[in-house]
């Protein structure tokens, strides 16, 4: 079927003064679209007005109730929200949902959310997932038969940040031995997260690799004071918000990043390591496991498993410089096939497409 070739695509909520994701989708938008930034609003008002389909894209679901301090006014949000996108639909407005998480980061109502992402299904155009391991997870929850998901890998960040200089400059901003073998990790410190299994491995680590150093940075909403400090022998934190001038100092000083989720869809952590050829060590989760395939751009470990992870990384810095430059080589391979063109032209193709119906599948009578 022909596909429109132009239209008014907006998308909400705006997270890009922090996450470089929607700049580098909107960047990848087929000529002829107008991409905006904005709310539900704009979009119903655009559509007397539009050449073609109106397109509202939701991200990040619980930015809905985000400003509700009771249950009580985070419903009437809810609420306010589906009715208002009743009318954007009603008026021949089409719908895109990226289901980026199981959950938020933060579930401060899980009860609401539940409901809201399945009255959010029912009402899609498209709803997006970033993997299959993803779908397999969160298409039932939802009320999404699999098959109606449009599945597109998450892209990498290769050439949005800084990267101009080498290894030995990197570390020397942290004051580090040339020769030291140092791990990183990077991202805000929520609770899924899981850094304390990063930091019992690292410990259990330098008992037998002294000179073994390990930079996490990311925010912890504690400040620091100067370029990072050092909370425990070994660790260099920086926990605030790292600028992206700083993002190559961070990357290119280590030899290995490693992460310690406890649950994860999409990783935009270590999509960023493996943009800058960094090799990763990462739990056997099921949606990182469709991200890195051991001995080829890096290594996994059993979930929650610190012991497991500290001879990982034990055995990561043993390798010689060769096995390292492969692994380098592997994760910018990995990067490559990940295409933002792909991405937008295939959600554009799948939010507009004419006849396509929300994703869901009715109850049988």
């Amino acid at each position: 079927m022909q596909v429109a070739q132009s239209g008014l695509w907006v998308f909400w909520p705006d997270y890009s003064h922090d996450n470089p994701y929607q700049t580098l989708v909107r960047r990848a938008f087929p000529p002829g679209w107008e991409v905006r930034s904005a709310g539900l609003g704009t979009a119903l008002a655009a559509l007397g007005a539009a050449r073609g389909p109106v397109v509202f894209h939701l991200h990040w679901e619980d930015a809905i109730y985000r400003e509700a301090r009771q249950a009580e006014e985070a419903e009437r949000l809810a609420e306010h929200f589906l009715a208002g996108l009743d009318r954007f639909l009603a008026a021949g407005g089409r719908f895109a949902w990226t289901v980026h998480n199981a959950q938020p980061h933060e579930p401060r109502f899980p009860e609401l959310d539940r409901r809201l992402r399945r009255a959010l299904a029912e009402r899609a155009h498209a709803v997006q997932m970033h993997s299959p391991a993803a779908v397999a997870e969160m298409a039932p929850a939802l009320g999404l038969a699999p098959e109606t998901v449009l599945v597109t890998p998450h892209g990498g960040y290769t050439g949005y940040y800084p990267d101009d200089i080498g290894r030995a400059a990197a570390r020397r901003y942290f004051g580090l031995d040339p020769e030291a073998p140092v791990f990183v990790t990077l991202g805000n410190l929520r609770p899924y997260k899981g850094i304390e299994v990063l930091q019992a491995a690292f410990a259990a680590l330098r008992a037998r690799l002294p000179e073994a150093r390990l930079i996490i940075a990311g925010r912890s909403g504690t400040p620091a004071f100067g370029r990072f400090r050092e909370p425990s022998p070994g660790v260099l934190l920086m926990p605030d918000r790292i600028d992206d001038a700083t993002v190559q100092y961070v990357l290119r000083a280590a030899d290995f990043a490693v992460f310690s989720f406890r649950r994860i869809m999409t990783s935009g952590s270590v999509l960023l390591a493996q943009s800058f050829g960094l090799p990763v060590i990462v739990p056997d989760l099921p949606t990182l496991a469709e991200m890195v395939e051991p001995g080829r751009n890096g290594f996994t470990y059993p979930a929650g498993d610190a012991v497991a992870l500290a001879r990982v990384m034990l055995g990561a810095a043993g390798l010689p410089p060769a096995s390292r430059a492969a692994l380098s080589e592997g994760a910018l391979a990995e990067i490559a096939q990940r295409d933002w063109g792909h991405y937008a032209a295939a959600l554009v193709r799948a939010a507009t497409e004419p006849g396509r119906m929300p994703a869901t599948v009715p109850a049988p009578a």
